[in-house]
């Protein structure tokens, strides 16, 4: 189940929505695991993005958004 939070942050349910779909794809590519130490943080931070209890850095976010093929105002756009 998702966290209540991600629901009303745009780019928390998309963030996780995208790396899901990939991880279907690409199942030991895309674990919060590996794309956490692709990106540099740790799965705990990615955790935390994709709940939306925080949000990514401008650096962070387009790190994610190449990890996932998009750009950084698809990720982010509201």
């Amino acid at each position: 189940m998702q966290p209540e939070t991600s629901r009303h942050d745009p780019l928390a349910s998309r963030l996780r929505a995208l790396r899901e779909d990939r991880l279907r794809l690409f199942p030991t590519l895309f674990t919060q695991d590996a794309v956490a130490h692709r990106i540099g943080v740790s799965t705990r931070q990615l955790q935390r993005w994709e709940a939306g209890d925080h949000s990514p850095h401008r650096r962070h976010a387009a790190a994610l958004a190449r990890e996932l093929g998009v750009t950084v105002e698809d990720l982010t756009r509201t």
